[in-house]
């Protein structure tokens, strides 16, 4: 993809889109970012319009939706924390302004010689030019947070070509750049989480897997493992014994977005969380039939088997935020080749999920010696916890990189001392 020459002077190729891999052992990994200024040699005549000075600059634009009144989402639900004389003031009526930051996170200069009259396509006349080639290959930070869209503000990238003429004027191009996420899919891929009650002997055992989708469905899926352990317990008379029943277990998929300030010191990079915003991004519920559900059989006299194993699977939709862990490491402007930050404080919308999971349960009272039901009470208490949820697209076969960066590894040493060694042309002089 291309940005058309303005007037016709520049040019800017680059690509839309780049991919930042995540892998759950080796860490954050990234190739760099190749593109082409393209200069129509017709508009360089005299020595005052010769480039003296070419700059290829990545940009990280954050815009803060700034409201009037401040408000949580909920579910979609919103709820308006205005004084009481304000409240007959409606909504709808509440004025918007928003506020953009811009910051270079890496600059290069492109200082090597052009490829001289080189070729170029043009998409807009479908016509050949022959432009004065700057191809360059600048390295990104594997730190950069994802391109994010939330109802508090969105990230976006660009990348901006700056030329800067002999007499002192400049020229400016700007390409948007996408910058995604994509997990390596790997054995640790499942979480596992436990969760006990207070004044209960229930105990939440939850596995849950991100799986790989089928071609044309939602971008992520997960399999979620619930087991309810500790069901049985002594009754209350001699002779009883109480059981648990799991009757039905709801859930639903939430994605919180907070707006950050970040403080950039001599020594370190702090966090100080401000504006949240939430929202539910899917739900479901899974209703247990009695004649399965967690009951001792009544021929058992064995107490292992109180235990409720439940099972479902979460879709989620394609409008979801990669998610970013609290974390300085990725927003911390003083890593490897990032670029200085110019401000002491700037913005910033950090990203997280997290699985509710409601469990309804029942209670039995039955024979501890023949098993059989005395009592039944349908609907006795629920419980709830919450987990939390990394959400990351996997990287498919599409993904190229995926097998170049984490498919091979390293020869071991005896190997490498059996390769041989590179051959050099002969005939090479040096002075």
């Amino acid at each position: 993809m291309s940005t058309e020459m303005a007037g016709p002077r520049l040019r800017l190729d680059t690509p839309t889109s780049h991919v930042i891999f995540i892998h759950p052992d080796r860490g954050l990994y990234t190739l760099p970012l190749s593109g082409s200024l393209w200069i129509s040699p017709d508009s360089v005549t005299t020595d005052t319009q010769t480039p003296s000075e070419i700059t290829i600059s990545l940009l990280r634009v954050v815009e803060i939706e700034a409201k009037e009144s401040a408000r949580r989402i909920t579910g979609g639900h919103r709820r308006y924390s205005l004084p009481f004389k304000r409240r007959m003031i409606s909504p709808r009526t509440a004025q918007t302004t928003a506020q953009t930051y811009c910051e270079t996170v890496l600059k290069c200069n492109l200082w090597f010689s052009p490829d001289l009259l080189a070729t170029s396509q043009s998409a807009r006349t479908d016509s050949s030019l022959k432009c004065l080639q700057f191809p360059f290959c600048v390295p990104v930070p594997d730190n950069l947070p994802a391109t994010t869209i939330t109802d508090l503000g969105t990230i976006s990238y660009a990348i901006r070509a700056t030329m800067t003429l002999a007499s002192g004027k400049s020229e400016i191009l700007y390409r948007p750049l996408g910058i995604f996420h994509r997990l390596v899919q790997s054995s640790y891929l499942t979480a596992r989480h436990i969760r006990m009650f207070p004044q209960s002997p229930l105990t939440f055992d939850v596995s849950i897997t991100q799986r790989q989708p089928n071609h044309n469905t939602p971008r992520a899926q997960f399999s979620v493992l619930l087991l309810v352990r500790n069901l049985y317990a002594l009754g209350d008379r001699a002779g009883e014994a109480k059981y648990v029943i799991v009757n039905a277990v709801k859930w639903e998929m939430g994605e919180e977005a907070v707006l950050t300030e970040i403080s950039n010191g001599d020594w370190q990079t702090s966090l100080s969380p401000g504006q949240r915003s939430t929202r539910a991004l899917s739900h479901g519920e899974v209703k247990i039939p009695l004649s399965i559900s967690n009951h001792r059989h009544s021929n058992s006299l064995s107490r292992t088997d109180d235990r409720a194993q439940i099972q479902f699977d979460i879709t989620i939709p394609q409008a979801i935020n990669a998610v970013d862990d609290l974390d300085r490491e990725f927003h911390c402007p003083s890593r490897g080749w990032l670029h200085p930050s110019e401000v002491a404080k700037t913005p910033a919308i950090t990203v997280d999920h997290h699985l509710k999971i409601e469990v309804i349960t029942g209670e039995d009272i039955v024979n501890d010696r023949t098993n059989r039901v005395l009592d039944r009470r349908t609907s006795v208490r629920s419980y709830g916890a919450i987990f939390p949820l990394r959400i990351h697209q996997l990287a498919s076969s599409s993904d190229k990189l995926h097998s170049d960066l984490f498919g091979d590894e390293l020869p071991a040493f005896e190997v490498a001392q059996s390769l041989s060694p590179p051959s050099y042309e002969a005939g090479l002089s040096y002075t």
